[in-house]
């Protein structure tokens, strides 16, 4: 049990964020109260605060992080099984077989979620607008096939 110095609660040592300069390893504030003093500090520094989280976010391991749990959450893949993926399909799209210089899209199945692969944007969105539908992409390839121009 610890008192914290700022509330003068008693609370359990989980309840104190750790700090390695303090003996314990904790610091003297609880959370509530360093949740607390947070909060003020950013409404009255607010282009400090801001300025804070932007320099955050550029850091590469930050970035890499987010973008990684974002994956995570919306495909069930984090940024190493991205990067896998992309290897395996030697840093191209698996429609149009172009090498992509910006980030290859994260293609799913929308009824099973299961990761069919990266796709560049213009050939995810054409899948997309297509609404995933063989029967669709069919029809599309036999309407391009009709009207071929030959040029002269």
């Amino acid at each position: 049990m610890k008192t914290c110095t700022k509330c003068y609660g008693i609370f359990g040592l989980s309840e104190f964020p750790q700090h390695k300069e303090y003996k314990d390893g904790h610091s003297t504030w609880c959370r509530k109260c360093h949740s607390k003093q947070a909060c003020e500090w950013s409404k009255n520094n607010r282009e400090a605060a801001l300025l804070n989280g932007k320099k955050s976010l550029q850091k590469p391991e930050v970035k890499r992080k987010k973008i990684s749990y974002k994956m995570k959450i919306r495909y069930g893949i984090d940024i190493d099984q991205y990067e896998v993926i992309l290897k395996s399909q030697n840093g191209t799209c698996l429609i149009c077989k172009t090498p992509s210089n910006k980030t290859l899209q994260v293609d799913h199945c929308h009824k099973t979620g299961k990761v069919r692969g990266l796709l560049c944007g213009d050939c995810n969105r054409g899948i997309g607008l297509l609404k995933d539908s063989v029967n669709y992409l069919n029809n599309a390839i036999d309407y391009l096939n009709g009207h071929i121009e030959i040029k002269k």
